[in-house]
């Protein structure tokens, strides 16, 4: 049900907008849907036999462009719906791929949201530092889906159970995602500090009971 929510929600959102934008970020979600089939996200600790599809998150991060800073622009909505498309996308399309179908403009935001793979996998943290530091520099519209990004990640961190994973995000968000927030927007950099304290909170609740 909570998916079909935030498709509905997606879809009213989408409507509003310059039939040209719409006729994009309706093509970028078939593309996103396509390409996430299979996956999904973590499990919610209040929801223990659900999970939900992959795409409810892009879905969430335009929400966050469309609904939370009210931009418009067909570049920032469609680059937020694919922007994991090339990393994790069941055929692995490439940047080429997404400018052959959507453009220039759109296949380069996507470029620098997509994380670089070393030869062997995942890169270790400290490898991705350049990544990380790459958005300082980024345009504006690139930063504000970055953030975006983020927001909606760490907002859904709250509702899982792995305290792991949580004090990771929660770790990487204040380090790397708080100072490129406060070099962006005081709405991002007050919404993830926000959320921020509630999961520092949350995990520090579960540690107390435990003792």
């Amino acid at each position: 049900m909570y998916f079909e929510d935030v498709r509905m929600k997606f879809d009213n959102a989408v409507q509003k907008l310059e039939p040209s934008t719409q006729a994009t970020l309706n093509e970028a979600s078939k593309l996103a849907e396509k390409e996430h089939q299979g996956q999904t996200r973590k499990q919610h600790a209040a929801r223990p036999n659900e999970v939900d599809p992959y795409l409810i998150h892009p879905l969430r991060v335009s929400l966050i462009l469309m609904e939370e800073l009210g931009l418009c622009d067909k570049t920032s909505l469609a680059s937020a719906i694919l922007h994991d498309v090339v990393e994790d996308g069941v055929s692995r399309p490439t940047v080429n791929d997404i400018a052959s179908q959507f453009g220039e403009e759109i296949a380069t935001t996507v470029r620098y949201l997509t994380k670089p793979e070393g030869e062997n996998g995942p890169l270790s943290a400290e490898e991705l530092h350049p990544y990380h530091e790459s958005f300082f520099s980024a345009p504006l519209h690139v930063r504000l889906v970055k953030l975006a990004d983020r927001l909606d990640n760490i907002r859904e961190t709250l509702l899982v159970d792995r305290p792991k994973f949580q004090h990771r995000y929660l770790r990487e968000t204040r380090e790397i995602y708080m100072p490129l927030a406060r070099h962006t927007s005081a709405y991002y950099t007050a919404q993830l500090e926000s959320t921020c304290n509630k999961l520092e909170a949350l995990l520090n609740n579960a540690t107390s009971k435990q003792s």
